[in-house]
């Protein structure tokens, strides 16, 4: 009876100390986005492992009482985890530094299978937001920070596991200092590996990895792979900004790497009103603030932001809706789908790497 009694105790003591590492609050709190693995009271890895469901291995960072403390998140219910060892976590939609949410998301993923590759990506929830960054860092169980890398949305990072390393409870953060919405992924693909197609059944078939260090999602329109380039809007059409958003939307309102019209090399013009206009000293860039409407929360008002080179605030202000024309672009086919992007976007993306920022000129409507 004493025998039992003990056990008993220790049980207890034991699930005690977890729900105390769960209230533990943070150390530190990433302030850039260059930011090395963040210092944390974690629960351990294997504590979360043997005691949680998998889907509960996701985590972010909330303001309580003024300051960040980490809370457990459900992930998203097309979430899969193989006998293999193989997985494929999504992350619910995120809206970091808005409210009480913080600058931080990580799931805890065990890794059971050494002869396996690990990828890391995040897509923003507005094709448009095309400036936000995110800081993607994957530690090992000893908090070894063993691959980092900023990205926008449709890059990731990849990792092939070494024999060297251990097996357990590892770490892969998301981190932004932006006001951004994000979905955040995490794949662990055992064995050799296709890159640019689906590997395993609860992997969602319309997400492709690219060679080139590329994501792209597909859209589910019936219609998402017919001869586009016959379509023309009537001569002069402008789209608004929403309008632009919707091009990039399938039916399930998802933003996809795939337009709804139009086709590799066509033109298009949008326009709408400027919400604000100020210049950012530390960029040497002048941001164009719009709204959008997220249909998602009923239309309710979204911000982005557009940086432009260079000081602009003598040429536009509030209220004024510059005219750009932006040219389609082809950016990769896979398994017979064909991806697009406006040169716009892509451009961005390139500069992102060097700290610049576009020329306004180069997409003004003459």
């Amino acid at each position: 009876m004493k025998k039992f009694l003990g056990i008993l105790i220790a049980t207890m003591m034991l699930l005690c100390s977890i729900n105390v590492a769960v209230a533990s609050t943070c150390k530190t709190t990433p302030q850039d986005l260059n930011a090395e693995a963040v210092e944390t009271d974690d629960i351990p890895g294997e504590a979360v492992n043997a005691f949680l469901d998998w889907r509960d291995v996701g985590w972010y960072l909330i303001k309580e009482a003024g300051k960040f403390v980490e809370r457990q998140i459900k992930l998203d219910g097309k979430s899969t985890v193989g006998r293999d060892g193989s997985m494929y976590l999504i992350s619910p939609t995120i809206n970091y530094n808005h409210g009480n949410v913080g600058p931080e998301f990580y799931f805890r993923p065990k890794i059971t299978n050494k002869n396996c590759t690990i990828d890391m990506h995040s897509h923003r929830l507005f094709s448009l937001d095309i400036f936000a960054q995110m800081s993607i860092i994957l530690s090992d169980p000893y908090g070894n920070t063993v691959a980092s890398k900023n990205v926008g949305t449709n890059q990731y990072l990849t990792y092939k596991f070494e024999k060297h390393e251990a097996l357990g409870s590892w770490k892969a953060q998301y981190i932004t200092n932006g006001d951004n919405t994000w979905q955040n992924y995490f794949r662990v693909s055992v064995g050799s590996s296709a890159y640019s197609t689906p590997e395993w059944n609860g992997m969602e078939s319309n997400v492709f990895y690219g060679e080139n260090g590329r994501v792209y999602i597909a859209s589910n329109r019936a219609n998402s792979q017919t001869d586009k380039s016959a379509h023309t809007h009537s001569s002069g059409k402008v789209l608004s900004l929403n309008e632009l958003e919707d091009e990039f939307r399938d039916d399930n309102n998802r933003v996809t790497d795939q337009m709804v019209h139009y086709a590799p090399g066509q033109e298009l013009l949008v326009s709408s009103p400027l919400r604000d206009v100020y210049y950012d000293k530390a960029r040497n860039a002048t941001a164009f603030v719009y709204t959008i409407k997220d249909v998602r929360k009923g239309n309710e008002d979204k911000t982005i932001k557009w940086y432009f080179d260079g000081d602009l605030t003598s040429r536009y202000k509030k209220g004024d809706a510059p005219v750009f024309k932006f040219t389609v672009r082809g950016i990769g086919v896979y398994a017979g789908q064909k991806f697009e992007s406006l040169d716009f976007i892509e451009d961005v993306l390139i500069l992102q790497s060097s700290g610049e920022y576009p020329p306004i000129e180069r997409y003004l409507m003459r």
